[in-house]
């Protein structure tokens, strides 16, 4: 349920608009920008950092808890196109040009509300709407029948978030050891493109590839939904074949020759 505005923020907006005096230029006054957070899970996202820039050079972060939900936030913002980001659980990585994943580090477990609002009125808001901004990656190994420990790593091209919600273009590599009998989870940015790959080291060095990306596009995953899907992985080596299962359906591919 949207949170309306209560008559002490109407009243404050007023006198905020009234201190601009007429006969200065509206372009020179500020805009003061409404962010709703009141479709925001308190429970499941305890604060989000917050990231806002212009073209002009303005810049804002702050970080907000969900006490303060309750009630619009108001910031005054110069009048342009002001990016807005808001996310949850950055692990200290978000800032006001975006979101870079160190390297050899998986994407943090990201809710992320990504806007574009013109500000070239008195005051405007925007509605923050949370959604799931990564992929959590299952891994399974499997060899002679049972579960086996291996060192993977997973390979891509995003390296993180661009200031206005897009991926960013950069290098992306995760290495783990994988014990026997689990399942380990690696979690990945949202993709570009179907270039992930799948990597089986041996002392660090590479002795197998799959082309992870290709088999999840095939497989119906959709990198371009609002909320990305969770994926789980198995390769068995004695059957040659990899299976990918993206909620209740498994699509399974037969490989015979190295990437």
């Amino acid at each position: 349920m949207n949170v309306k505005l209560s008559a002490v923020v109407l009243a404050l907006l007023t006198m905020m608009s009234v201190a601009c005096s007429v006969k200065e230029k509206r372009c020179d006054c500020p805009c003061y920008l409404m962010m709703d957070f009141s479709k925001v899970d308190s429970v499941s996202v305890p604060s989000v950092s917050i990231g806002m820039h212009s073209a002009d050079g303005f810049q804002m972060t702050m970080e907000l808890g969900c006490e303060k939900y309750g009630r619009p936030l108001v910031v005054e913002v110069p009048r342009s196109d002001i990016f807005i980001n808001a996310v949850s659980d950055d692990r200290g990585l978000f800032g006001a040009h975006g979101l870079v994943i160190p390297q050899g580090e998986q994407c943090p477990p990201l809710y992320m509300h990504s806007s574009k609002v013109n500000t070239e009125k008195d005051t405007v808001t925007d509605t923050v709407v949370l959604h799931k901004n990564y992929c959590a990656l299952s891994v399974g190994m499997i060899a002679d029948g049972k579960s086996q420990p291996f060192q993977i790593g997973v390979k891509g091209n995003v390296c993180g978030y661009e200031d206005d919600g897009r991926p960013m273009g950069g290098d992306f590599l995760v290495v783990h050891s994988l014990p026997a009998g689990n399942l380990d989870v690696i979690n990945l940015p949202r993709q570009k493109d179907s270039s992930l790959s799948l990597q089986i080291l041996d002392d660090g060095q590479v002795v197998r590839e799959f082309a992870l990306g290709e088999y999840m596009v095939s497989s119906g995953y959709d990198w371009t939904a609002p909320d990305l899907e969770d994926v789980e992985v198995k390769v068995d080596f004695a059957l040659a074949e990899v299976a990918i299962r993206i909620n209740e359906w498994e699509t399974r591919y037969v490989y015979g020759v190295e990437i």
